[in-house]
């Protein structure tokens, strides 16, 4: 199956209108990891339905679009999350209706038997305010589809990462049905859950979502730089570089900017780097986090 480079050049856009409650937000903030001590009362506003509050990321699960790019001869065994960047534009109800628009912004061939790689864009609005919530660009990686006759711009240069000790570092679990969770909120490809399907696309075994990896790392910096104060979050960026496996422990390492903190995280129990370039920008400090050199 090639990719037809026409076709994407000129895809159309995906629309959607979500109904979601409160019960989606609590579901959300337990499948990437907050609540993992029942007892820390500063995440009991994710999973609790008094003082209820959306986490940030969240925006990603909603309306999302599922694998709607299947008439492009992409191979969906083969295709996962390259890149994600989501603009928080204005906070997200606990519940409501959204309007979502995905769109393809752009096609990069590598070559005959390198990767492709899809840009793309989506947008949720609140149905009830017109608030315009978040924008989210994204770059999937079509491993070994390359070679359709697509064009291989320059890439942008990614966040250099700073080769100092790190600021701060935060460990964080993951449990062995994190993917099965995580696909009830809307991201079903079932090479999350199907393990045959897992092997034909070249993994052991079923892997955690992308999404769900990148909402686990935002976790672990909104935790240690926010101490959990979610107002002040205006980006959050990074690159996935390795599949985290259900189960698997993140540490991410962070360094303290101006306004932003960059991050990197890997998976404890193979050393091995799974985010890399991550960037979580601030309008400024909550004055309740502590942004001296800490571990978890």
């Amino acid at each position: 199956m090639a990719i037809k480079y026409a076709l994407l050049q000129n895809y159309p856009p995906k629309e959607e209108d979500v109904v979601y409650d409160t019960r989606d937000t609590m579901l959300y903030a337990l499948a990437i990891g907050l609540g993992f001590d029942p007892t820390d009362i500063r995440q009991l506003p994710f999973v609790y339905e008094r003082d209820l509050m959306a986490f940030p990321t969240m925006a990603m699960a909603l309306g999302h679009p599922g694998w709607w790019l299947g008439s492009a001869g992409l191979d969906a065994s083969r295709t996962v999350h390259a890149s994600k960047k989501i603009e928080i534009l204005a906070a997200l109800p606990i519940a409501g209706k959204l309007h979502t628009r995905s769109i393809v912004t752009g096609v990069t061939d590598k070559g005959p038997g390198k990767h492709a790689l899809v840009h793309t864009q989506r947008d949720l609005w609140d149905s009830t305010t017109g608030n315009h919530l978040s924008r989210q660009i994204n770059t999937i990686i079509a491993r070994g589809q390359g070679g359709f006759g697509g064009p291989n711009p320059l890439s942008t240069p990614p966040v250099s990462m700073p080769l100092r000790v790190p600021d701060a570092i935060c460990s964080l679990p993951t449990i062995s049905q994190q993917a099965l969770f995580y696909r009830l909120c809307g991201d079903r490809h079932p090479l999350h859950v199907d393990p045959e399907l897992a092997l034909v696309g070249g993994f052991p075994r079923p892997i955690l979502h992308g999404l769900a990896s990148m909402g686990v790392a935002a976790h672990a910096v909104i935790r240690t730089a926010c101490n959990y104060q979610i107002n002040p979050v205006k980006t959050i960026e990074c690159r996935f570089t390795n599949p985290v496996y259900p189960g698997d422990t993140l540490q991410v390492r962070m360094w303290y900017a101006e306004t932003e903190i960059l991050f990197q995280a890997s998976v404890l129990e193979r050393s091995e780097i799974v985010i890399d370039q991550g960037r979580l920008e601030l309008l400024y400090y909550p004055a309740s986090s502590d942004t001296h050199f800490k571990r978890e």
